[in-house]
């Protein structure tokens, strides 16, 4: 179901690594908003309005995001897509009340839309899925012949199907599920089938959530069952596979009792790259240990020498790939391949499972701090 990320990749390698922000005028801006249906803007700062020491994190997302932004502009068909310098235009961003940077909104010419805020990934693909999803109704209307339609325009697709006694009283499933796609249509596809539910007289309203990695079904009476349900169910889909470990998320997957594979990357395409390629084995092994991705920009040597990494960095001699349990405290760093001439890079899914089996065998020890480690030749 997800989209092919081909195109994104592709289109990654032919933006130059040094593109530059061709920002939008407050005029500009203004004229814009006035004509077009969909005008989505990033607001960045580029240089300092305040203390430097301050705004140094916000200039280097900014900078971050400068390559995904060139690809969102290139790629977008439902949306204007420009960027705004508050360190020039301080007025507009003052009166748009922009506090951060990057902030990323869509601004609709309808009044009744008004303007939504973008609180996922500064990553294209995301950005662009977000752009998909403002130009449909917030609940679409589905049959089971154009499902397929949106199942492959979204990472996660909720469909429900009501049945016959979905009018009742006590099934809730409609108005609820109303009010949940409102609460969540920019960051997840939400549909209503016209396809009764009618297998018996019985039968009741159900809802599915569709995914690259599978579909889950509960019935009306499941997600009845507590005031949480229905949002538990949300969470139980939307929950990746793959998780990008920032200093937001780190404590709630550092307490979730099971070890985590954690991957440090350099960059957003080696992020991707690797996410691609270890979802299968992240499935199968979802119920035991959680794959993590790590900023080296954001963690950089404190979660190195935590992981036990160094050598792999000094000598570019393996993946930076490492298994934590939070438990007990054990770290089991990926083996250096012993080569210096770029033995690093993205490893197979087949390598980091052997990796796993070696660690749960008994065939790799958890790492002490000062030791040296035997080298890897899987690679």
């Amino acid at each position: 179901m997800r989209l092919a990320n081909t195109t994104f990749l592709m289109a990654a390698v032919a933006v130059s690594p040094a593109a530059a922000w061709k920002h939008m005028s407050e005029a500009g801006f203004r004229k814009t908003f006035e004509t077009k249906q969909r005008t989505l803007v990033a607001f960045v700062e580029s240089s300092s309005r305040h203390r430097v020491a301050e705004l140094t994190p916000h200039r280097e997302s900014c900078k971050r995001l400068d390559n995904e932004w060139t690809l969102v502009v290139r790629e977008a068909t439902t949306a204007t897509v420009v960027s705004i310098d508050c360190t020039q235009d301080i007025r507009l961003c003052d009166e748009l009340h922009v506090s951060s940077y990057p902030a990323i909104r869509l601004f609709h010419r309808d009044p009744s839309r008004g303007v939504q805020r973008y609180r996922g990934a500064r990553e294209a693909p995301g950005l662009l899925a977000f752009l998909r999803r403002s130009a449909r109704p917030i609940l679409s209307v589905v049959d089971d012949t154009n499902v397929t339609a949106l199942l492959g325009d979204d990472e996660v697709v909720f469909v429900a199907r009501y049945g016959k006694d979905a009018s009742r009283e006590d099934d809730t499933l409609p108005s609820r599920f109303s009010q949940l796609a409102h609460t969540y249509a920019d960051r997840h596809t939400f549909a209503v089938s016209t396809e009764v539910q009618a297998s018996s007289p019985s039968s009741s309203s159900s809802l599915t959530c569709y995914r690259s990695h599978g579909e889950i079904t509960k019935m009306a009476a499941d997600l009845a069952a507590s005031t949480t349900a229905l949002d538990a169910f949300l969470e139980l889909c939307t929950a990746p596979l793959v998780v990008d470990l920032t200093r937001r998320n780190e404590l709630h997957y550092l307490g979730q009792g099971k070890s985590l594979v954690h991957y440090l990357y350099a960059s957003v395409h080696e992020r991707r790259e690797y996410t691609k390629t270890i979802q299968s084995l992240a499935k199968t092994y979802s119920e035991y240990l959680t794959f993590t991705t790590v900023d080296l920009s954001e963690y950089g040597d404190e979660m190195v020498t935590a992981l036990g990494l160094q050598a792999s960095v000094v000598h570019k001699s393996g993946p930076l790939l490492a298994v934590q349990n939070p438990s007990n405290g054990d770290v089991f760093p990926f083996p250096p391949t012993g080569s210096s001439s770029g033995g690093g890079g993205l490893p197979s899914a087949a390598v980091v499972e052997r990796f796993l089996l070696d660690i749960i065998q008994g065939a790799i020890p958890p790492w002490t701090p000062g030791e040296r480690r035997a080298t890897h030749d899987e690679l």
